[in-house]
């Protein structure tokens, strides 16, 4: 399978939110060898039920990696169409972020979503790496000369909440593997929503609860954006984000902000 191949059955063409799509990842990683039968995506033991995908709830599901992916696949078998929002690279050596699992897992996902039939106008399940920022969500510090293949999201990344509206979407429920306050990039994006008339609530996998802190002052959502723009990421040419660390006798080009 091809990179456009695998992008395509992640971003069909006829689907409403495909624009959405980021194709970074999918330019920037090899090709896999066709399979009959590819291997079934890991999905670990849940009681959780995604909302019924009647065209008024939009998912976002939060989860680190492959398991990521597998629980998208999971929405479109429910009704969903995934977008990936993976804006990050495979880095040509080494890279902070070790993206093989999630590569090898969006190929084999692209063959089962080849075999589901999915409406154009379904409603989106917005796809993120909980470990977009570092592994076990432990934030991590590059050295220089390392190749900083962190990301995050922003709200632009995303439509607004007056367009979800207009396409009668009500409501967000973000698929979490714990329950935990949301990363700052995306409370950030959340919130956003929020103010936009959405309602948005946590679906933890471990089926406990838990009420998100949504309401902010501007102080705080300034506070927030500083913080984003701060997290000395490194953007790529290619799009999205990856980059050598300089050393400091090359100083801070590259970096992000």
């Amino acid at each position: 399978m091809q990179q456009q191949e695998c992008f395509d059955a992640w971003a069909p063409a006829a689907a409403r939110w495909s624009p959405w799509a980021k194709p970074v990842l999918f330019v920037t990683s090899p090709t896999r060898v066709a399979v009959t039968a590819p291997p079934p995506l890991p999905a670990p033991p849940s009681t959780l039920k995604l909302p019924v995908a009647d065209g008024r709830t939009a998912l976002v599901i939060d989860l680190p990696g492959p398991l990521s992916v597998a629980w998208a696949v999971n929405a479109a078998h429910a009704g969903y169409q995934p977008v990936p929002l993976y804006n990050t690279t495979v880095p040509p050596r080494a890279g902070v972020l070790d993206l093989r699992g999630l590569v090898d897992s969006l190929y084999t996902g692209a063959f089962h979503l080849a075999r589901i039939r999915i409406p154009p106008e379904a409603p989106p399940a917005f796809i993120l790496d909980a470990d977009r920022l570092g592994v076990g969500g432990a934030a991590h510090t590059p050295r220089p000369g390392d190749y900083d293949n962190r990301w995050i999201l922003f709200p632009q990344d995303v439509p607004s909440a007056r367009l979800l509206r207009a396409h009668g979407i009500e409501s967000i429920a973000v698929v979490t593997a714990e329950a935990r306050a949301p990363r700052h990039d995306l409370l950030h994006t959340l919130r956003a929503w929020h103010a936009g008339g959405l309602t948005v609530r946590s679906l933890p996998l471990n089926g406990s609860t838990l009420e998100l802190s949504l309401r902010a002052s501007i102080f705080q959502r300034i506070g927030e954006w500083f913080k984003l723009r701060a997290s000395g990421l490194h953007r790529n040419s290619a799009g999205g984000f990856g980059g050598t660390v300089p050393t400091p006798s090359q100083g801070g080009s590259g970096g992000f902000g």
